[in-house]
């Protein structure tokens, strides 16, 4: 594979070297060189592959064109100009006005933010604050107002997510999912240019052409926006990114060099982007877009008032990353339980269904009790703790006797190994159990949190993400219980010392207690 270059345009196409003799070079490509000036002097460089790393690096090439619409986004993402609105239209709002009417005001205003943006608009989604309904309300005004939109974001899961919300609510050939049938969800397989070609019987050639012309709604990851042809001869008036916090900025790149203006929505105090390398890091590889353009607060609207969470549990996620501002939306939401069937007296308030005992630590006191001692599997730094794994099958099987359904209990995992120890170990096999990533933007009514950490002599990496324990602090809805060793946890970070400090003592439950 081979990328074509000039003097003033990097990255022109991508494509194959299919013939080579003493004059010329012969190249098969999806693109088209049509525009190209006559007798101009073409660069034609080997690419090795196309996996992530090499498209990412293609997508930087090619956001440097010299043309008009690059020039301006890297005014916007690499000078920070402040980005431009237009006044809301009444014709505007006579169109959208029915759309909007059942959303709170928080998410009124960003949908509104996004239409009348001429440049990009950003909503930051608190947890459990509505954004998907947020992110399909906006697509359906943009269609509406007759534009065209690109539904993109870094995995398959989030587009799909993201289609299943809209997707009954817009006609079916206004939509396509690009990506192999396989790959995609299968409630929107029938959405993908191969599904939608199996209909067709003759001519397909130009059936498919018709279809990539004319779709109103495309969904694609970032990936495959940079190598589907698709994109090299399509415009969208407006692409949506979701998750854009976890994206590497690199990545978001192709997918708004194709459109007139974006939205970017996510959370830059929940995870980042992956970035293994500990220089890439300090370079500034895992700031996201979204975290960087946050910083011109005129862009930004807040949704604050989350549906999830009752206020005890929301009340440390709200404290400790969010300055006070996550909040319920309602009374119903704030004051929500679990419900037991148990007369027992007095219950542990591991089990408790009280509002007062929503958040409770269960406390392995590792440090007198060398059986709940954290492990390392030898040959590897995988980190694991048995003892935790088997309270925590203890406690799942009581609160199922307490009639709790196993689907709605949740444990997530500090260490990926932790999770294949207490999957082995568990009784109740329809509990989730997974990592922290694993989990973001998922919810249960009870979590489980496994901390494994009980060495307080050396630093624990992902026990000092701030992120990674926001998003474990907010995946439970009405209990959350945290199992460690408490004295540990006072050590291994500032995060977790500061987040002790707002469970009262009575509220952590020692293991010899219950």
């Amino acid at each position: 594979m081979v990328i074509v270059s000039t003097a003033s345009r990097y990255a022109i196409i991508t494509g194959f070297v299919t013939s080579i003799d003493g004059s010329s070079v012969v190249l098969s490509s999806d693109h088209s060189l049509s525009t190209t000036e006559k007798n101009e002097h073409f660069d034609v460089d080997r690419l090795e592959s196309m996996g992530t790393h090499a498209m990412s690096l293609a997508s930087v090439a090619s956001f440097m064109s010299d043309d008009v619409e690059r020039t301006k986004l890297r005014r916007l993402v690499i000078d920070l100009d402040e980005p431009h609105f237009d006044k809301i239209p009444k014709s505007m709002v006579e169109k959208v006005s029915s759309l909007i009417k059942g959303l709170n005001k928080e998410q009124a205003r960003a949908v509104v933010r996004s239409l009348v943006a001429k440049d990009y608009a950003l909503i930051q989604g608190l947890p459990g604050a509505g954004k998907s309904t947020t992110l399909s309300c906006v697509i359906r005004c943009f269609l509406k107002l007759g534009q065209t939109v690109l539904v993109t974001s870094h995995t398959h899961s989030a587009v799909d997510n993201l289609f299943e919300k809209f997707m009954n609510d817009v006609p079916e050939e206004d939509l396509l999912r690009i990506g192999n049938m396989y790959a995609v969800k299968e409630k929107l397989a029938h959405l993908t240019i191969e599904a939608k070609l199996v209909k067709i019987k003759e001519d397909r050639f130009h059936a498919m052409k018709q279809i990539l012309n004319s779709v109103k709604v495309v969904g694609a990851t970032c990936l495959s926006v940079n190598s589907h042809p698709l994109f090299s001869f399509r415009r969208f008036d407006v692409c949506l990114v979701d998750e854009a916090s976890l994206a590497v900025e690199s990545s978001l790149l192709s997918a708004l060099s194709v459109c007139s203006k974006f939205v970017l929505v996510g959370d830059a105090k929940q995870l980042a982007p992956l970035v293994q390398s500990r220089e890439a890091k300090e370079l500034g590889m895992g700031i996201s877009l979204f975290e960087k353009l946050q910083k011109n607060t005129t862009a930004l609207t807040s949704l604050n008032s989350q549906y999830r969470m009752n206020e005890k549990v929301a009340g440390f996620s709200s404290t400790l990353f969010y300055s006070g501002t996550l909040v319920c939306a309602n009374e119903s939401i704030a004051k929500e339980c679990i419900k037991i069937n148990s007369t027992e007296k007095p219950l542990s308030r591991i089990y408790s269904p009280e509002l007062e005992h929503s958040v409770v630590f269960m406390d392995t006191h590792s440090e007198s009790s060398p059986e709940s001692q954290m492990s390392s599997q030898k040959g590897s730094s995988a980190t694991y703790n048995n003892f935790e794994a088997t309270q925590i099958n203890q406690i799942c099987n009581k609160f199922v006797r307490l009639g709790i359904n196993p689907v709605d209990i949740g444990v997530v995992c500090t260490y990926r190994r932790q999770v294949d120890v207490i999957r082995d170990i568990l009784d109740e096999k329809y509990v989730e159990v997974n990592t922290v990533d694993q989990f973001q933007g998922r919810d249960k009514s009870i979590i489980i949190w496994s901390l494994v950490w009980t060495n307080s002599d050396s630093r624990c990496e992902l026990l000092h993400d701030e992120r990674r324990v926001n998003v474990a602090l907010t995946r439970a809805k009405h209990k959350l219980i945290l199992v460690g060793c408490h004295s540990s946890m006072q050590l291994v970070s500032p995060i977790m010392c500061s987040l002790l400090k707002l469970i009262p003592s009575s509220d952590v439950v020692s293991i010899d207690s219950i």
